[in-house]
């Protein structure tokens, strides 16, 4: 049963060591040690802590203003579909796209072969283009078509509350990754993988958090700003992370 929770956990997150977790380390981690990471973890507890509390208290107000407004929207029948599925679309799509960016960073651990790597990496980033088209278009575009479909604004503000409510889950399981691998028990690979499940975890806490509170910009009267907003938080954040996969790359033999 653990091991089924941890490989479900490791898909959710695209975690791009998964395949070692039995496997050892890679041969080009021979001088890490147990205390470098102990070191890195401990850091990394304060702003992780910090980064929590916010999005908690975040959350916690969006819940109170917003409850009864999509409370009365999901008891309508003509409403209550449409509002579903975009909602799950204004979630599915961004999630999809950091999804596929950790795919994507994932090739330089599957392969030592250079021209494999690119083929990967060209035919994933197919795909993570696809999926940021088409959420730029769900949150830009959609509602420019059809302006008189007024679920747009409620859809967009409920994924938003749903974005940051995972946000904590996923900031939570960094807190507590990384206040394990700053523990003195297991060895060298326990206490890497530990850190590394911690980091993909708190990447990915951030980024919904941001997102989540791009797309609650929509609940008030700045409904454009708010979808713009998202729209550019999007791009930005695999933006960021692309370029710095570029910068890992070019130290790669």
């Amino acid at each position: 049963m653990r091991l089924v929770l941890l490989s479900f956990y490791c898909w959710l997150t695209n975690y791009r060591f998964r395949r070692f977790l039995t496997k050892g380390l890679r041969p080009y981690y021979p001088t890490l040690t147990t205390e470098e990471i102990r070191t890195k973890a401990t850091a990394s507890l304060t702003s992780v802590s910090t980064f929590l509390a916010f999005v908690v208290a975040v959350i916690t107000w969006l819940a109170t203003q917003e409850f009864d407004t999509l409370a009365k929207l999901l008891k309508k029948d003509e409403a209550r579909h449409p509002l579903i599925w975009l909602t799950a679309l204004a979630f599915a799509l961004p999630y999809s796209s950091f999804w596929l960016e950790r795919h994507i960073s994932g090739v330089s651990v599957e392969t030592t072969d250079h021209d494999a790597r690119r083929k990967k990496r060209r035919s994933r980033s197919s795909l993570l283009v696809l999926s940021l088209v088409a959420s730029v278009f769900l949150f830009l575009g959609a509602p420019a078509f059809w302006p008189s479909w007024s679920v747009f604004q409620p859809a967009f503000s409920l994924a938003g509350i749903i974005m940051t409510a995972f946000s904590v889950a996923f900031l939570l399981f960094a807190l507590e990754f990384y206040d394990s691998a700053a523990g003195w028990r297991g060895d060298v690979g326990l206490h890497f993988h530990l850190a590394s499940i911690a980091s993909n975890s708190y990447l990915l806490g951030v980024s919904l958090a941001l997102m989540g509170a791009s797309l609650c910009v929509c609940v008030s009267k700045y409904y454009r700003t708010g979808r713009l907003l998202a729209a550019s938080t999007l791009v930005v954040l695999v933006t960021m992370t692309e370029i710095k996969g570029a910068l890992r790359d070019l130290e790669a033999p």
